[in-house]
């Protein structure tokens, strides 16, 4: 990883409301096994209290699916989900929500849209109106108290 996880853990933690107890976690295997030019995947996870509710690459992986970039779930790691995360948190606030996100080929940006204390109850309700994602009406609920 370019920069060092925890700095962009805490940065990310700066934007997730109070209400929401995520928490985002990040393990570049690359880093733990060099390998020269073999990429491998790491583990990415995000819990919402006890419960997981995005996790890279078990909820990804499948040996057909081929990303947008004509790589496979074999070539994606964490580091392009890091610089994902980077891309939004450098992304002004009044873009955020109407931006689609290029790379977010795992709807992490949703979740990490719907936790964004940045965005109050008016905005992120009529954002997601029409969102069926059990995890990010969860979110919603508890920020909002519905």
């Amino acid at each position: 990883m370019a920069r060092r996880w925890s700095k962009l853990q805490k940065q990310i933690y700066n934007l997730i409301d109070d209400k929401v107890p995520i928490q985002i976690h990040c393990i570049d295997m690359g880093s733990a096994l060099d390998r020269g030019s073999l990429r491998l995947l790491g583990l990415y996870k995000v819990r919402l209290g006890k419960e997981v509710i995005w996790d890279f690459p078990k909820d990804f992986l499948t040996y057909n699916f081929i990303y947008p970039d004509g790589g496979n779930c074999f070539s994606y790691s964490v580091t392009d989900i890091n610089i994902l995360v980077r891309e939004y948190i450098d992304t002004p606030k009044e873009m955020v929500l109407e931006k689609k996100f290029a790379n977010d080929w795992f709807n992490l940006t949703d979740i990490l849209k719907a936790a964004d204390r940045r965005f109050g109850q008016e905005k992120l309700i009529s954002h997601f109106s029409n969102c069926e994602n059990k995890h990010i009406i969860d979110i919603l609920n508890l920020r909002f108290g519905k």
